[in-house]
């Protein structure tokens, strides 16, 4: 959740009609290339549709090629050394569980500006050097009114999760996992009126 009183970045406090504002489904998909085997051929259905319905970026740069580094910059719009920590329990040494990296998340920001948040899937490694993922401390994943972190990788049906700062296991294959929970914030959200900012990151396209 937004920390404190402190502004870390944009706070729009107008009372703008919710209507008016548009509302953001970010989907990211994980380890694919711009290869005949990559993305281009996994995904030849789905990407005409996204280009006919959704934003094209023509300048758009990944900082490295590297999982947690990449991702933490997505998340936070800094380069990955803002980061960077020489310890072998950071997620790949990027200190992605501080109050630092929460208060500039895109995730807080989008709260600041009114929206309803919703982070659902894979986010970063987070069974990596974080609380999140422990039962014991686990917390709400700062920065998302509503999130559903995935807590392990590489299981399709089998998976560990960060609710709301609850631990949850399901059985059910992970993409349709991750599919309902994003449908149901958003239809939710659309229902109510409610500016909403859904960020999707899908394990497998």
């Amino acid at each position: 959740t937004s920390s404190g009183n402190q502004s870390y970045g944009y706070n729009d406090s107008r009372d703008d009609d919710h209507r008016m504002r548009p509302n953001f489904v970010f989907l990211i998909t994980d380890d694919q290339e711009l290869v005949p085997e990559g993305i281009q051929h996994g995904m030849r259905y789905t990407l005409p549709m996204m280009r006919q319905f959704g934003t094209t970026l023509q300048n758009f740069f990944a900082n490295t090629p590297i999982c947690c580094p990449s991702r933490a910059t997505l998340f936070t719009g800094r380069y990955p050394h803002r980061w960077f920590v020489p310890s072998d329990n950071a997620c790949m040494y990027m200190d992605i569980a501080g109050q630092d990296f929460a208060r500039a998340s895109m995730g807080t920001f989008m709260q600041r500006l009114g929206y309803a948040t919703g982070c659902f899937g894979k986010t970063l490694n987070l069974e990596i050097g974080t609380p999140y993922c422990n039962e014991a401390m686990a917390s709400a994943f700062p920065g998302w009114d509503s999130s559903f972190a995935l807590c392990n990788e590489f299981n399709f049906e089998e998976n560990v999760w960060n609710v709301n700062g609850t631990i949850l296991n399901t059985t059910d294959y992970m993409t349709s996992v991750i599919g309902n929970r994003s449908l149901s914030f958003i239809e939710s959200n659309l229902q109510s009126g409610k500016p909403f900012f859904a960020y999707i990151g899908v394990h497998a396209p």
